[in-house]
């Protein structure tokens, strides 16, 4: 049965500065059945992460892991001084302001608005970090009491001054499920980053969205 492989990590040339695997898969069914490279290279980001693929009958499967490029770290940074603002935060039915996500307290979480008419999608919270810093991923932690509201399909935008955005730096969906999300990209200099939900996971529809932590 052939079987994959993956290469350490190393430099792709056609994307300086990001790491790479490339997959590999060798026959054993006849001893001049030479190993060849798939037309498959998977970019990892800058955090350890493993990488797998589904076993898929007399084909391949394989698992690859990353390294930390030099100069850049999985630490958080430092939240000292930081302030958030939101599209919309629910005050009024409960304790779902905006500010909670940088609270540390897990059992804290912003809530969009939903008491008297509740704000559809998307919404949208902004970090302020109040000086420029290099930025590579966003962490996001959903409400542990609650499957409720469970980002879904998001964007992450990075913006200088908080006025000219751009283009996001990444987008995806998350999983429906209560475990910490961590979406690497591109290194960016950056004072404001902001997170807006697209759709709430697993309904794809409107709802509110309730992080724990950003």
């Amino acid at each position: 049965m052939p079987t994959a492989s993956a290469t350490s990590p190393e430099t792709d040339s056609g994307r300086p500065g990001r790491p790479r695997a490339t997959l590999c898969r060798g026959c054993r069914r006849s001893s001049n059945c030479s190993p060849h490279t798939l037309p498959l290279t998977v970019d990892l980001g800058f955090y350890r992460q493993c990488l797998h693929l589904p076993p898929v009958p007399n084909e391949y499967s394989a698992c690859a892991a990353t390294r930390l490029l030099p100069g850049f770290s999985s630490t958080p940074l430092p939240r000292t001084g930081w302030t958030v603002t939101a599209s919309d935060q629910e005050t009024t039915g409960e304790n779902g302001a905006a500010a909670n996500v940088l609270d540390g307290n897990a059992s804290t979480h912003w809530h969009s608005e939903w008491s008297g008419t509740a704000v559809p999608l998307p919404h949208s919270i902004t970090i302020d970090m109040h000086k420029t810093d290099t930025v590579a991923a966003l962490k996001y932690l959903p409400r542990t009491s609650s499957s409720n509201g469970r980002i879904g399909r998001f964007e992450i935008h990075a913006s200088p001054d908080g006025t000219n955005w751009g283009a996001a730096v990444a987008t995806g969906t998350w999983a429906d499920n209560a475990l910490e999300k961590t979406t690497g990209f591109t290194p960016v200099a950056t004072r404001f980053i902001r997170l807006t939900a697209i759709t709430e996971a697993g309904h794809g529809g409107p709802g509110p969205a309730p992080p724990n932590s950003i």
